[in-house]
């Protein structure tokens, strides 16, 4: 039997089934097909319902799994071929090449440097990228990769441009790496964490996406939001810059159709509510949410859409017959079915809340693992005493969205669950040897360094964040002070460790989010640095100092 775990995609179910196992002492192989591990929750910009950064949720997670000696991520790679049975799995793994070798520093020079110019996936392609780039901001790995399809140096059609090659200062960029490799490993269980992909709303024409600008999907809507997206955190209109003063969300656009999907969603709704709140929180006056119903069924949903009916938004029980342009705007006609009426308005920007649908080559992988599927193409879960986890083959655990749409807590709920029926097949566990760390009694001098998180807009839209960093310089004892964008990701983590070890710091001071979510963070990046863990103050700045002053900005 083997002490390894095989997790099959790095979205949030995936990172914390990793974590889950690593911690219980299991071996664990996190296999990715994009370039980083993040998934969809790394492109949203709150959580519902409690309006949570997501990002500074899922950053230190996936900074964790980073850094964690007992996790081996390989990302860019999918899995080919599985044999064995529960206890010894042969696993066989295509990886493709990133051209760029792990001693990238994440300089960036070789970017504006680079002449192929393509649409950032990330920001859902409203905004742009160079063949040659990083993913997400946060990324894990935080190498760069090569879009080798799209780079003058791709083989086939070889120019020899080399420029990104002449830039880089540590000479990390090898073209000469082969395209893919084979990998194989022994594992004694795997668990599935594929996610899911959203439905391309071009398929329903009589909506007119693709036809207007202003028509957008929920995910583009989420990368307008967010303070790192391509504008800023401003809502303005794609077809002319300007402020929209009246916004419709539809709900169930595929989903509970016969025509396309005939399943529930199920987290459309709330997201659906969240971007409604967000819309009025950052101006706009007039928001409407046409849905079919509303199934507010989690912890705080019911509230969080009371009080978005508070706040003002409106919602009206219909279904939409046409979306066309009319002179600037957009006129909707819709069925108002508590009423009884057909409606015709018009709005400034239309938000798709589009269907949630299988990963492309769902099935692929479901054939390779020798599992099956269930009518609506997710993987069939089987019912046993830990719910809907185990699948049709065993040893074999699915979690998250790969058996049917799930929100993020029960998601990460069902992580947890997979991750211990997974470690039944293991032979044994072994763990990590802890850091050494430094008693307090040897530490004498304070040295103390500061860093202020940004936290987005959480913070920054309120906080002037590089006037606190000068104030603070002149502190007693203060011998570093930064700013940071968002202090939990990875790269700032890393930046915390280099200034303390630099700069000689013994005492730490955090002014970010609140320490109940992210105090163990920081004091992990202490342990790191060599750092007594409890040499760390946080200061709640989000919570106590931003938010609560949000109207005064």
């Amino acid at each position: 039997m083997s002490d390894g775990v095989l997790v099959i995609g790095g979205g949030i179910a995936g990172i914390q089934a990793s974590l889950d196992l690593a911690e219980s002492g299991a071996r664990v192989v996190l296999v990715e097909r994009a370039a980083s591990i993040g998934g969809k929750m790394a492109v949203l910009d709150k959580n519902f319902p409690t309006l949570d950064c997501s990002i500074c949720i899922e950053a230190p997670k996936m900074s964790e799994v980073g850094q964690h000696p007992s996790i081996e991520i390989l990302s860019l790679s999918e899995v080919e071929s599985v044999s064995g049975e529960a206890g010894r799995f042969r696993v066989g793994i295509r990886q493709r090449a990133r051209f760029v070798t792990d001693e990238c520093t994440r300089c960036g020079e070789c970017v504006p440097v680079c002449p192929v110019v393509l649409p950032n996936e990330f920001d859902a392609a409203m905004a742009s990228r160079k063949a040659i780039h990083t993913p997400i901001p946060q990324a894990v790995p935080g190498a760069y990769v090569v879009d080798i399809e799209s780079c003058l140096n791709d083989p086939p059609n070889y120019l020899p441009c080399q420029r990104c090659v002449q830039a880089c200062g540590p000479k990390c960029i090898d073209f000469g790496m082969a395209r893919t490799r084979r990998v194989e490993r022994e594992v004694g269980s795997i668990v599935v964490a594929t996610g899911y992909d959203l439905m391309d709303p071009f398929r329903i024409k009589e909506y007119g996406y693709g036809s207007h600008p202003d028509i957008l999907t929920s995910i583009e809507l989420e990368r307008l939001l967010t303070s790192a997206g391509p504008t800023g955190g401003e809502i303005v209109r794609p077809s002319d810059g300007r402020h929209p003063a009246r916004v419709l969300v539809v709900l169930c656009v595929g989903s509970r159709d016969r025509r396309f999907y005939r399943y529930c969603s199920r987290f459309c709704c709330m997201y659906s509510v969240k971007h409604a709140f967000q819309l009025m929180d950052h101006g706009v006056k007039d928001v409407t949410v046409l849905y079919m119903d509303l199934r507010a069924y989690g912890k705080g949903f019911d509230g969080f859409l009371e009080r978005t009916r508070v706040e003002g938004a409106k919602f009206v029980r219909g279904r939409p017959a046409s979306v066309r342009a009319d002179d600037g705007h957009l006129s909707v006609r819709y069925e108002d079915t508590e009423s009884q009426r057909l409606i015709d308005d018009r709005f400034d920007m239309v938000v798709l809340a589009t269907a949630v649908r299988p990963p492309e080559r769902l099935g692929d992988l479901t054939r390779v693992l020798g599992i099956e599927l269930d009518g609506d193409g997710f993987i069939r879960a089987v019912e046993r005493r830990a719910g809907l986890i185990a699948t049709t083959r065993e040893g074999i655990y699915a979690a998250g969205c790969a058996s049917g749409p799930k929100d993020i807590p029960d998601s990460v709920a069902e992580a947890g669950a997979a991750a211990s029926l997974a470690l039944a097949h293991l032979s044994h566990r072994s763990f990590p040897e802890e850091p050494h760390v430094e008693p307090l009694e040897g530490i004498e001098t304070p040295r103390v360094g500061v860093f202020v998180c940004h936290c987005g807009s959480n913070i920054a839209g309120v906080v002037d964040v590089p006037r606190v960093v000068e104030f603070a310089k002149t502190l007693p004892d203060v011998v570093w002070a930064q700013n940071q964008m968002f202090s939990c990701a990875g790269n700032t983590q890393r930046e915390i460790e280099d200034a303390i070890r630099s700069k000689g710091i013994n005492r730490v001071v955090v002014a970010a989010c609140s320490p109940k979510t992210h105090e163990g963070i920081f004091r992990k990046v202490l342990i790191r640095a060599g750092l007594n863990p409890f040499l760390l103050e946080m200061v709640n700045v989000r919570n106590q100092d931003s938010w609560v002053h949000k109207a005064e900005k």
